[in-house]
C-alpha cells in the first residue's frame, strides 16, 4: 500500500512514517523541511521524502493520505487530497488501523504517577 504523509517531518508523523515503513508499505511524504533528526532518520528509513506542500505530490494518487495536525485548512496538498476524493485521515486514526487493531491499549495519563502506575501495570 503507498500511504502519503503530509507534513511528515515533524516528532509524531515521522515516527508513524517509520512504522509503516517497517511494516512493509511503501511511504512518502512532505513537509517545508527535513531537518535533524527527523529529516536524516527518514532518509534512512526510505521515506521518500519531498520538500514543500504540492498537489504533485500526489501523483499518482497513494492508497492512504495521512495529513498531520499542523496543516491548516488551506495546505494544498492536503487541499488536493480531500477535494480529490483520497482516501485520508489523521495520525489517530493511521494508528488505530495499522498499529492498534485488535488491541486492548492501555492509556496511563495525568499529572502525577504516571511513571509509577505504569511500571506497577507491566
Amino acid at each position: 500500500m503507498h500511504i502519503h504523509v503530509v507534513a511528515v517531518a515533524g516528532t509524531g508523523m515521522g515516527a508513524l512514517a517509520g512504522l509503516l515503513k517497517q511494516l512493509g508499505h511503501r511511504v512518502s511524504g512532505s513537509d517545508v523541511s527535513f531537518d535533524p533528526p527527523m529529516g536524516p532518520a527518514l532518509v534512512e528509513w526510505g521515506v521518500e521524502c519531498m520538500t514543500g506542500f504540492d498537489p504533485k505530490h500526489l501523483e499518482p494518487a497513494p492508497d492512504l493520505v495521512v495529513i498531520g495536525n499542523v496543516c491548516r485548512s488551506n495546505n494544498p496538498e492536503a487541499r488536493a487530497a480531500i477535494d480529490g476524493g483520497m482516501e485520508y485521515t489523521h495520525i489517530a486514526g493511521a494508528l488505530q488501523r495499522f498499529a492498534l487493531e485488535g488491541t486492548w491499549p492501555l492509556v496511563v495519563a495525568g499529572t502525577h504517577g504516571k511513571t509509577t502506575t505504569t511500571s506497577l501495570c507491566a
